[in-house]
């Protein structure tokens, strides 16, 4: 009787203990350290944080190994470049021609350097071609002024490629890939590649002449393909920068300037300055190097507009520009309304002369370095 009695009261202090600890785990309880929240979890797990494989397979290879891809994991959405033989995998009596993401090459079929985004853990297969010898095509792709996208070699004949990355420019959106330079034909990534080809990019412009530019300005010139923007600032050094767009600034300094700091001849020696398009910058930092105070180039350094603090003096054909495009602007048909329609350009030829643009007339000139004459500032992107 009195064994009956301690096991009945081992049971209440047990039941007891259980009935607590259900009620320090009930849903919403915890004690800041770790505990679970609503949900009864002991966290969530982030779907922006998820991590997929890719693995390669030799699919019934006789020799070689499999590439193993050292970037992998990779996170969700990421672009994965499909790998090259590169432990020469090989199957007797058969030629490699690719991956597939089945084993029976009814998947998606990918040829070395092709891309792809991952949202699920990935298997290649090695596909086989019956044969020692495969005819293979190669593509070439001309991005006109994009980041660059390398050729495609060694395909297979009568094999599909993936479409890969778009390229990216400062010039605007990319549109698509063309067969032809043109850019009339469209070229068709779903269909079998039979012959060599080379492709050319398309891209829509994200500013139009006269349209108002980041700066506040007018765009008065852009080029698909860029342009060099030397950004120097010693003879010597030839750095430069694609480019795409000039804009101009959509007024002129407030009063003529000299181009020149001193008065009197013989002036500060600038060597080095062209008359090209995207030789503006330069030319303006080689003027300052030399003549610190130089008027028209040092407005044009210092001016900000809009935002944009990288103004410059422009070159002669830059210049030309403007003149080319001067309906855009209610101010420079008679010299910006200051009287007289010169404008100094940052090209100087002489120790005593440099070039500018006369508005009247639609010519160069070359004027004494003291002598004062509109000012305009230009920038490009």
């Amino acid at each position: 009787m009195k064994v009956s009695v301690k096991r009945s009261l081992a049971i209440i202090a047990l039941a007891a203990v259980i009935g607590f600890l259900m009620t320090g785990c009930d849903n919403g309880g915890g004690n800041g350290n770790g505990d679970k929240g609503a949900s009864g979890g002991l966290g969530n797990s982030d779907s922006g944080n998820k991590t997929y494989t890719v693995k390669y397979n030799g699919n019934t290879n006789t020799g070689g190994a499999v590439p193993i891809d050292d970037n992998s994991p990779y996170q969700s959405g990421a672009t994965v470049t499909v790998m090259g033989n590169t432990n020469d995998l090989k199957k007797t009596g058969y030629t490699f021609t690719g991956w597939n993401t089945a084993a029976n090459g009814s998947g998606s079929s990918y040829w070395i350097g092709g891309t792809f985004s991952i949202n699920s853990n990935t298997t290649l297969y090695a596909e086989w071609t019956e044969g020692y010898y495969v005819t293979t095509r190669s593509i070439t792709f001309y991005s006109n002024g994009g980041s660059e996208v390398k050729s495609i070699t060694g395909i297979p004949n009568g094999k599909t490629i993936q479409k890969p990355t778009d390229p990216t420019s400062g010039y605007g959106t990319f549109e698509n890939w063309y067969k032809d330079s043109d850019r009339t034909i469209p070229f068709d990534f779903s269909a079998p590649i039979t012959a060599s080809v080379s492709l050319y990019a398309k891209w829509n412009a994200a500013y139009e002449i006269g349209d108002t530019g980041p700066g506040g300005g007018k765009i008065i010139y852009r080029v698909e393909t860029s342009f060099k923007l030397y950004t120097g600032t010693t003879m010597d050094d030839e750095n430069y920068i694609k480019a795409y767009y000039l804009e101009a600034a959509p007024e002129n300094m407030a009063e003529k300037l000299r181009w020149s700091t001193l008065t009197d001849a013989p002036y500060v020696d600038i060597g080095g300055t062209y008359e090209a398009v995207g030789r503006g910058k330069k030319n303006t930092a080689l003027i300052l190097a030399s003549d610190a105070t130089a008027p028209a180039a040092l407005a044009c350094d210092e001016y900000e507009n809009n935002g944009k603090k990288d103004w410059f003096l422009p070159s002669n054909s830059e210049l030309s520009y403007l003149y080319f495009n001067k309906s855009l602007f209610d101010n420079l048909e008679n010299g910006g309304g200051y009287g007289g329609g010169q404008y100094w350009s940052s090209y100087t030829f002489t120790n005593l002369y440099a070039y500018g643009y006369d508005f009247w007339t639609g010519t160069y000139k070359g004027y004494e370095k003291n002598g004062s004459h509109h000012v305009r500032a230009i920038r490009a992107f």
